[in-house]
Parts: structure tokens; sequence; C-alpha cells
């Protein structure tokens, strides 16, 4: 498995992020297998966001 990094605010209009890529492979219907595409982005982006949330000191309460 090939791993890319992806970031979550793209300052390169070429460069989608991975919340837009979500966006798009659930509204493609050209794909061959839109359910698992989406669900491989989804997976993705949950990946990445759990990365950037453990980079945050948890707040106490």
């Amino acid at each position: 498995m090939v791993e890319a990094r992806v970031h979550l605010r793209s300052d390169d209009p070429r460069r989608i992020t991975p919340a837009e890529r979500l966006a798009q492979t659930s509204t493609d219907p050209t794909l061959p297998n839109p359910t698992a595409t989406t669900l491989t982005q989804a997976d993705t982006l949950g990946r990445l966001l759990g990365e950037l949330s453990s980079q945050f000191t948890p707040h106490p309460g």
C-alpha cells in the first residue's frame, strides 16, 4: 500500500483536500464502485483528522 500525504488546507488551487475529494467521490456516478471509493476516502479523511487531533493537548473536563 502506498501512503500519500494530504493536506487539510490547500493554498494551491490545483490541490484537492481530503474533504473535497470525499465530496467528489460521493457524487460521481461514473466510478465503477462508488461505495468502496467513497468509504476509502472517508477512511483517509478520518485517519488524517485523528493524526491532527493527536497534535493538540486535551482540555480538562
